[in-house]
């Protein structure tokens, strides 16, 4: 997931914090467009804040200096990056699904921003694991998981699976149901651990407003999503997809890029006032049904110096109140 006002709003509460490193599980790229007169006010920025905000997004490096001046502004000391690929703004490249993978990073964090990254990785407990190693004790944990997406991520767990997890390992979390904008302060409330049912459906956690948007959204990616052109491959081609390598599929990626560049620059949207009207239009309608029919599952925690030496649940909360000891 990107880095959302939320998480920047997130960083400045938790100034307090005695580590001030903070870092990043994923390159996180900006996803808001701008900093609300509110969050001008509280961050007490200076107005030009925006324009610099702007310039930031040309690329990794560039947003990388303006967070960490931002931060520093905060009252913090630094910003490090984590990923599985090398950049230049990257600081350690890290398989998160490899135990003990971040064994070798001495540095601890006041501050970790996963954002879901963990939630990326195939082996999902030595993913938050390798993470929690990197967390300064009483130091904060942001994550998060997308109740909307079936095959986003190899393994997403439960809300309150992640919760288990967490506890177990000894943090105090708080769950929240979270509307994210791009241009102005997010709305969320708590989350209602689930328990007496085998499972509720997210729309049951929705507000009216919430839900009609929804509605909405579904209607619009599924009447005008662009309907996938590429190679359709099945469960059986998969084995001889996987001893090749993937190679073919990785050759298709490369041409799919190269003809998406290709076709954005067939018309100069740029030179043309009335097309580039009309999509602006639709893109600011898109956005507006998207950040309104959507939520996300977000975790705050804090990393305690208590070890409860509790046991993790066999199953969901559910099946462990019927089941386990």
């Amino acid at each position: 997931m990107g880095l959302s006002l939320n998480c920047i709003e997130f960083i400045f509460d938790k100034k307090f914090v005695k580590n001030k490193n903070i870092l990043f599980i994923g390159d996180h790229r900006i996803s808001f467009d701008k900093f609300s007169s509110y969050h001008i006010k509280k961050f007490n920025l200076d107005e030009s804040i925006n324009q610099d905000l702007r310039k930031s997004k040309i690329n990794g490096i560039e947003q990388k200096k303006f967070l960490k001046k931002l931060f520093q502004n905060f009252g913090y000391k630094d910003l490090y990056y984590l990923e599985n690929f090398s950049s230049e703004n990257i600081d350690f490249r890290i398989n998160l699904s490899e135990e003990n993978a971040t064994k070798n990073i001495s540095k601890k964090f006041g501050i970790v921003i996963d954002n879901s990254t963990s939630i990326y990785a195939s082996n999902i407990i030595n993913g938050l694991k390798n993470i929690f190693e990197l967390i300064d004790l009483n130091g904060f944990l942001k994550t998060g998981l997308d109740p909307m997406s079936f095959n986003r991520f190899p393994m997403q767990t439960s809300p309150e699976t992640l919760l288990d997890i967490l506890v177990c390992h000894g943090f105090d979390p708080e769950i929240f149901i979270e509307e994210i904008f791009r241009k102005k302060k997010s709305i969320k409330r708590k989350y209602k651990l689930n328990y007496f049912e085998k499972h509720n459906l997210i729309t049951n956690h929705l507000n009216f407003n919430q839900f009609f948007f929804h509605i909405i959204f579904l209607m619009k990616n599924y009447f005008f999503s662009k309907k996938n052109k590429n190679r359709n491959i099945y469960a059986s081609d998969y084995i001889k997809l996987k001893k090749e390598n993937f190679k073919g599929l990785r050759n298709s990626i490369q041409v799919k890029k190269i003809r998406d560049h290709t076709n954005q620059n067939k018309f100069n949207w740029k030179n043309n006032f009335f097309f580039r009207f009309i999509k602006d239009l639709i893109n600011r309608l898109s956005l507006f049904i998207e950040t309104r029919g959507r939520v996300v599952i977000t975790f705050e925690a804090k990393k305690l110096d208590i070890d409860h030496n509790f046991k993790q649940n066999s199953s969901t909360i559910y099946y462990s109140l019927l089941n386990d000891n």
